[in-house]
């Protein structure tokens, strides 16, 4: 089974090329009790911070396994991968496993509407990611082991504390604005975390955002703001294969 967490589309990408090719099925990652009984695991998400978000491994704590699968991650990020696998290591050994091995695919970026508009986005590092899962594939297959890239990371230990907390919640600062919202109910469709929801108004934001800003990239009139900055509709991202409806 591939377990993923995407925001706008490329974990997924890397996910369903996995699962096609490896032959195993797709999973979303939930919170709550998720029993996965096959031999081998493959866990695919988006690096926040400079390490996994906090709603993937939140939700591995609620995943169960048969056996001592095979157990590998894949990463997408702009970057760096900083401490993510070391957290999702952490994770597993609590519940009597380990990660095996570990790969990093850098991809587009889509938190760069939170600094700038007019976005030329690197989409040739998509067609460098593509062209790199044959060989992920087959290291897979030939169940190789490789912990390298399971480390720790200044940044991800920053952003762990209060103060990096507090900071990164101000960063991408999420808004509604209820003169742009149509109210079409997809920002609370593709929320990961039930963070929003349809009020009289407009669709309104919580306060338990993931900050994977699939809402902020979905919106189709850019009702939705960040630290109450509106993002151009030329400056939305999505993977190119994987619109918002298509996961």
């Amino acid at each position: 089974m591939i377990h993923y967490f995407t925001g706008t589309g490329n974990s997924y990408f890397v996910a369903s090329q996995l699962a096609a090719s490896l032959n195993l099925s797709l999973h979303a990652l939930k919170e709550g009790p998720v029993e996965d009984r096959d031999p081998v695991v493959g866990i695919v998400f988006p690096v926040y911070f400079g390490d996994a978000p906090d709603f993937v491994i939140d939700a591995l704590e609620g995943l169960t396994f048969s056996g001592t699968p095979y157990l590998f991650a894949a990463a997408t990020s702009g970057t760096s991968f900083g401490a993510a696998f070391k957290s999702i290591d952490n994770a597993l050994q609590k519940k009597g496993q380990r990660l095996i091995f570990a790969a990093h695919l850098a991809m587009v970026a889509n938190s760069t509407p939170a600094v700038r508009h007019h976005i030329a986005y690197a989409y040739e590092k998509l067609v460098t990611a593509e062209k790199a899962l044959p060989i992920l594939v087959q290291k897979v297959k030939n169940r190789t082991s490789d912990r390298s890239l399971i480390k720790g990371s200044l940044m991800a230990s920053f952003f762990r504390t209060s103060l990096g907390k507090a900071l990164g919640r101000r960063w991408f600062r999420l808004g509604v604005d209820a003169v742009r919202c149509v109210k079409c109910g997809l920002c609370v469709r593709l929320c990961p975390v039930q963070n929003l929801s349809l009020g009289v108004d407009a669709a309104h934001m919580g306060e338990i955002c993931t900050h994977c800003l699939a809402c902020l990239h979905a919106c189709p009139k850019q009702a939705i703001t960040i630290r109450g900055r509106y993002i151009l509709k030329e400056d939305q991202y999505h993977h190119p294969t994987v619109p918002f409806t298509g996961r």
